[in-house]
C-alpha cells in the first residue's frame, strides 16, 4: 500500500508541475499583485481562488466558497471642528462688549481625535491648564481647580518624566481622561511633553475603553498661543517639573467650540473555504492560508525608511497560495482518508481576523481537525531558511522523517511562544509553516526553475507529512 502511494506521489508531482507554474504566472500579475483590502486586486485574487476551488469540484462549505465579513478598523471622520474664540482687550471696551476673533484649526495638522474619545459638541466652553492632570498622594493638578464643563488641557507623562515609578499608575491616557471626567470636564485636549516628539500625534486606533468625553489630541504649538504671556506653557511644565507643584489655571479670554462626530470604519474581508471529502467524514485536516495583507502605519513607515518603497507582503505571499492549490490537486486525484479543508484567509495581518472568523465559522471542525497546517509563506520557498513550527512534537517528527524536509535543509522545532494566532487556543495540533528569511521585494519578482523545483519539494514535504498523520 505505501509502495502503491509513493508512486502515485511521484506521478502526480510531474503531473502538476506546470499547473504550479501557471498558478504562479498568475500570483505574480499585476492585476492580482498587490492584495490589500479595498483594492481590486484583492476581488481579483479571490475570484482566481474561488474558481479554482470550482474548478477542483471541492465541496462547498460556505455559499459559493466565499464567507464575506467586516471589521472595524478605524474611524471615519465626518464634518468635525476645533475653533477657538479669542478676547483681545481693548482700552475703554468692556471685554463682554468685544467680539471674538474666531481661529479655525485644521483637521491632522492642529488636532486629531483619540481613538477611545466620545462624540460630542462644544460650544464656548473655557479652557483650564491642569498640568498633567494626575490626582495622586502628594499632588493634585485638580486641586483648588473648578473644571466643571471646562475643556482641561493635559500634558502627557509625568511631573518625574516618562519612566517615573511614582507616578507610572497615573501617566495613562486612561486614567488621565477618567480623572478629567470625574472632575467636572466636558473635553480633554492632550499635548505632548516638551521634547523632540512633541508635535508627532499618535495613531488614532479605535479602543474598547470609551472616555465618556471628547478626547483629542493638540498640536503643541498651536495650542500654546493660547497661554498669557505670563504663564507661557513652557514655563509653566518646566516650573511643574522642577518643585514638583501643580501650576493649573483657567486661561484668560479664550472659549473653544469642538463639534466631534465620529463613525466606525470597518474593512471588507473575504475567507474562502472548500472541501476535498474522505472516507472519514469525522476527522479532518485543515490547511489555512493568508492571501491578503493590512499592515499597520507604523509598520509601513518603518519599511519605507528602510528601502524608501513599500511593497505589500501579500504581492508575494506566492508560495503558501501556489502550494495550497496545488495540494487540493493532489488529493482530488488521490484523496486522503479524511476530509482535506483548505481555508483563504483575509485580514490575518496584523490580527489574524481570518482566522479568527474561520475559528468561529468552522468551530467544530477546527477543534477536532487532526492536524492545521498554516502556510505562512512569503514569496518563494528558500533553502535552509523554511521552519516548520508546532505545539503537537509527535508532528514536528513526521514533518523531520520526510526526505524533502532533507533535501530543502529545513527546521522543525516547537511553536513559538510568542506566535498568539487564535487557532492554538481552539487546536492543540497548529502547525506554522514559514521562511524566515522574509523579503518586501519590487513589484514583480522572477522566478527561477530552481524556484519551482524548492516549490515542489516543498508541495511534496507538506503532502507526505499529511500523508503520514492520516495513514494511522
Amino acid at each position: 500500500m505505501r509502495i502503491f502511494i509513493f508512486c502515485l506521489l511521484l506521478s502526480t508531482t510531474s503531473m502538476f508541475s506546470q499547473d504550479i507554474n501557471k498558478v504562479v504566472e498568475s500570483l505574480n500579475k499585476e492585476e492580482i499583485y498587490n492584495r490589500v483590502s479595498g483594492e481590486p486586486a484583492l476581488t481579483n485574487t479571490k475570484n482566481f481562488i474561488s474558481n479554482q476551488f470550482k474548478s477542483l469540484g471541492l465541496e462547498e462549505l460556505t455559499n459559493g466558497y466565499v464567507d464575506d465579513f467586516e471589521i472595524e478598523s478605524g474611524l471615519s471622520f465626518g464634518d468635525n471642528s476645533v475653533s477657538f474664540g479669542v478676547v483681545v482687550p481693548r482700552m475703554g471696551i468692556p471685554m463682554d462688549r468685544i467680539k471674538p476673533s474666531i481661529q479655525n484649526w485644521d483637521f491632522e495638522k492642529d488636532w486629531l481625535p483619540l481613538g477611545f474619545t466620545s462624540d460630542g459638541n462644544i460650544t464656548e466652553a473655557e479652557i483650564a491648564f491642569v498640568g498633567y492632570g494626575i490626582t495622586a498622594p502628594g499632588y493634585d493638578d485638580y486641586s483648588g481647580m473648578d473644571v466643571k464643563d471646562k475643556v482641561v488641557i493635559i500634558l502627557t507623562d509625568s511631573p518625574e518624566g516618562e519612566k517615573s515609578e511614582k507616578f507610572k499608575m497615573f501617566s495613562s491616557y486612561e486614567y488621565k481622561v477618567k480623572n478629567a471626567q470625574k472632575n467636572g470636564a466636558i473635553g480633554a485636549l492632550f499635548i505632548k511633553a516638551m521634547g523632540d516628539s512633541a508635535n508627532v500625534f499618535e495613531p488614532v486606533i479605535v479602543d474598547k475603553f470609551n472616555s465618556g468625553i471628547v478626547a483629542l489630541q493638540a498640536n503643541r504649538a498651536s495650542l500654546e498661543r493660547y497661554f498669557p504671556k505670563k504663564q507661557a506653557l513652557i514655563d509653566q511644565e518646566k516650573s511643574i517639573r522642577d518643585t514638583k507643584t501643580p501650576k493649573s489655571f483657567i486661561l484668560p479670554n479664550v472659549k473653544t467650540d469642538i463639534r466631534l462626530q465620529l463613525d466606525a470604519k470597518t474593512s471588507k474581508y473575504t475567507n474562502l473555504y472548500g472541501m476535498q471529502e474522505g472516507e472519514d467524514n469525522n476527522r479532518n485536516i485543515i490547511i489555512a492560508f493568508p492571501y491578503d495583507e493590512s499592515l499597520s502605519d507604523k509598520k509601513i513607515e518603518e519599511y519605507i525608511k528602510k528601502q524608501n518603497k513599500f511593497y505589500y507582503e501579500s504581492g508575494n505571499n506566492i508560495a503558501g497560495i501556489a502550494a495550497a492549490l496545488e495540494l487540493a490537486k493532489r488529493f482530488k486525484e488521490n484523496p486522503a482518508p479524511v476530509n482535506i479543508i483548505f481555508v483563504a484567509l483575509s485580514g490575518d495581518e496584523p490580527n489574524f481576523e481570518g482566522s479568527k472568523k474561520m475559528v468561529v465559522e468552522l468551530d467544530e471542525r477546527v477543534a477536532n481537525s487532526s492536524a492545521i497546517f498554516y502556510l505562512d509563506n512569503t514569496e518563494k520557498i528558500h533553502k535552509k531558511h523554511l521552519i516548520i513550527n508546532s505545539n503537537d512534537p509527535l508532528i514536528v517528527e513526521k514533518f523531520r522523517s520526510v526526505e524533502s524536509f532533507k533535501t530543502l535543509n529545513a527546521e522543525a522545532k516547537e511553536l513559538d511562544t510568542r506566535d498568539n494566532n487564535p487557532i492554538i487556543k481552539k487546536n492543540k495540533k497548529y502547525v506554522r509553516v514559514w521562511n524566515k528569511l522574509r523579503s518586501y521585494p519590487p513589484a514583480k519578482r522572477e522566478w527561477a526553475e530552481s524556484d519551482y523545483t524548492d516549490l515542489v519539494e516543498y508541495i511534496n514535504l507538506i503532502e507526505q507529512t499529511i500523508r503520514n498523520l492520516t495513514q494511522e
